[in-house]
């Protein structure tokens, strides 16, 4: 198992890697560039259709990397390689729950402010403060999630990480 170490730390590294890239990637280009190009419903809707894959994405590559992590630190041993996977657990924590509890909210919200948008004033803007404040909190978790990565990236890079004892 221990010649195996070197391969699960650059398989966790991959991980972590694509993860931190895809949402750097689609908070700085994909959502910006929609929004400027489309008018606001359709970049909305093209939003929307990538995100559940998006999540889904950032899903598979938390276990990945978490599995890795795990993997390397029960071996290898080492506080910051145990610090790194539980960032990762923390990542891959809120991911879930921003794919099945706040996209699902943030969407239900959405539809009930474009169905008040004609009729029902008050409804309308209570369904918008709604829907802002839930959208509010998919930017900061994104951001969390960005964050835990890079410095659950330089952590498994870092010198004196069980990459040391692995031999990677």
């Amino acid at each position: 198992m221990i010649r195996m170490l070197p391969w699960i730390l650059r398989v966790e590294t991959l991980a972590l890697g694509l993860w931190i890239g895809s949402i750097l990637f689609f908070s700085t280009t994909a959502a910006p560039t929609a929004f400027r190009s489309l008018d606001v419903e359709h970049a909305g809707t093209f939003i929307r259709s990538i995100f559940p894959k998006y999540y889904a994405f950032g899903i598979v590559c938390g276990v990945v990397a978490l599995t890795g992590g795990v993997a390397v630190s029960a071996w290898a041993g080492g506080r910051l390689g145990w610090v790194s996977t539980a960032l990762i657990g923390v990542m891959l924590a809120t991911t879930v729950y921003a794919r099945q509890g706040l996209m699902p909210r943030v969407d239900a919200y959405r539809l009930a402010r474009a169905e008040a948008a004609e009729s029902d004033v008050s409804a309308y803007e209570r369904a918008n403060a709604s829907f802002r404040a839930a959208h509010r909190t998919s930017v900061v978790l994104n951001g969390l999630v960005l964050l835990l990565g890079v410095i659950a990236f330089l952590l498994v890079r870092m010198p004196d990480s069980p990459t040391d004892r692995a031999g990677g």
